[in-house]
C-alpha cells in the first residue's frame, strides 16, 4: 500500500476551487472561494469542483504509479496498476 501522503492537490478556475486527495485516493479537502458561491452560478461551481477533484485524483494516481515504479524497478507486474 502506498503512503497516504503521496497524494495530489489541484485547483480550477484560477484557484477558485481546490481539491486535496490522499495517496489512498480519498478526497480529504475541498475548498471553494466564497466569491464563486456569492455569484450564484451553480453550473460554474459544479464544473470547477469536477475539474479540481478529477485533476487531484489524476495527480494522486500518477504519484502512486511513480512510487510503485521505483519500488518495482520499472517491472510490469500484473495486477499492480
Amino acid at each position: 500500500m502506498m503512503p497516504a501522503n503521496a497524494g495530489g492537490i489541484a485547483s480550477a478556475g484560477g484557484g477558485m476551487v481546490t481539491a486535496v486527495v490522499s495517496g489512498d485516493l480519498i478526497l480529504k479537502q475541498l475548498t471553494i472561494d466564497p466569491k464563486v458561491v456569492a455569484e450564484g452560478d451553480v453550473s460554474l461551481i459544479e464544473d470547477l469542483v469536477l475539474s479540481a477533484v478529477n485533476a487531484a485524483f489524476k495527480k494522486a494516481q500518477d504519484t502512486m504509479a511513480e512510487e510503485m515504479k521505483s519500488v518495482t524497478g520499472g517491472l510490469k507486474i500484473p495486477g499492480l496498476f
